[in-house]
């Protein structure tokens, strides 16, 4: 029985998105430690059909879903999901995360955010529905030392109040989701220069 199990919230479901242009043991040493560690029944790697915040990929959406498929084969509790390879347009998590929503019903979503993507989280598609679709669930940002003081006062937000706006939106949402994150930056000297919140620090 997982951790999350234990709570008789159901199975959790682990995402972690991606060009894995190519796929490589980064990407598989993140599944891997957040199946085992945070106990995770289902970790899907999504490769991005059509990335809306890097260049184009070198290698075809095909070619890097085959690339995860072939990489993970043998991996128990990995699985390759084709949905953003198969859905036209833009490739926006929000939508990815919301149709995952809608299959897994009241289970835990843990969704994975890299270094680079962490940093530009902001800069996200709809980011604070993020914090809604995962609802129970848990986000693990990657580098949060790099987070601007705008995002990190949003999230200081969502940690305390349990709530949050969307952008354009006047309505007040709640949401319940757990926040973990990691960073490289002494975050202890970064709240002396003020470029983390201390707040935040402490919380």
């Amino acid at each position: 029985m997982s951790a999350f199990e234990k709570t008789g919230r159901g199975r959790a479901v682990g995402i972690l998105g991606g060009t894995f242009d190519p796929v490589h043991f980064g990407h598989l040493r993140a599944a891997v430690e957040a199946r085992d560690k945070l106990q995770v029944d289902d970790l899907r790697l999504i490769p991005t059909g059509r990335p809306a915040h890097r260049v184009q990929p070198v290698a075809s959406a095909e070619q890097r879903l085959e690339m995860v498929r072939l990489a993970i084969a043998g991996c128990s509790g990995l699985q390759v999901d084709d949905r953003e390879v198969r859905r036209p347009g833009v490739s926006w998590m929000v939508d990815t995360l919301a149709e995952i929503r809608g299959e897994v019903g009241r289970a835990p979503l843990l969704l994975l955010i890299g270094q680079d993507a962490a940093n530009a989280l902001d800069g996200w598609h709809q980011w604070r529905r993020l914090f809604e679709l995962a609802h129970k669930g848990t986000i693990f940002l990657d580098e949060i030392g790099s987070l601007g003081l705008d995002v990190q006062a949003n999230l200081l937000r969502i940690l305390q109040e349990k709530e949050f706006e969307r952008v354009g939106g006047h309505q007040t949402l709640k949401t319940d989701v757990r926040i973990i994150a990691a960073t490289n930056k002494n975050l202890e000297d970064a709240v002396e220069d003020e470029t983390f919140r201390g707040d935040l620090y402490y919380r």
